[in-house]
């Protein structure tokens, strides 16, 4: 019976973010929601270690399946089309965009490859669309996220 009271914590949860930005400014709460993907992050590299790029679009997809994401991929030349056609936070990533930066970093960091935004629904667009392109040669390189500076590339 639950379902049909109405639900309004997406609209609360935004709101006690937009007080907290006016108290203490953005950089706190762009701070924590880096943190959430770089958790993220660490939790899904364990099964990532040297794993092709196959294996690891399908642990991407189900983590983001997992989180809310209506995601699907497609193997294309020279890497893959990451398709996100429901975004989980799209409330709150409408008032904070720097969150769609920081889930950019998140898949290069997993996916240990270049990633680039190609649509975006935060711009109008119907999904979130990406590319990937998947090193030619060898293993992917260990990528470690730096929230600063972006992705750097470890090697191991």
């Amino acid at each position: 019976g639950e379902a049909l009271f109405p639900e309004r914590s997406k609209e609360v949860v935004t709101e006690l973010l937009d007080r907290v930005a006016e108290q203490t400014g953005r950089q706190p709460i762009v701070a924590a929601l880096e943190t959430r993907f770089a958790e993220l992050t660490r939790r899904l590299q364990a099964d990532l270690a040297d794993a092709p790029p196959a294996r690891r679009m399908e642990v991407v997809m189900r983590a983001l399946v997992e989180g809310g994401y209506m995601a699907e991929w497609e193997a294309g030349e020279n890497g893959a089309r990451l398709t996100e056609h429901h975004c989980a936070i799209k409330a709150l990533a409408e008032r904070f965009p720097e969150v769609c930066e920081a889930e950019a970093k998140f898949l290069a960091a997993v996916l240990a490859a270049p990633v680039e935004r190609e649509a975006h629904m935060l711009a109008g667009c119907p999904a979130c669309e990406y590319r990937v392109r998947f090193p030619e040669d060898g293993p992917a390189p260990l990528i470690e996220l730096n929230w600063d500076r972006g992705v750097r590339e470890e090697h191991a």
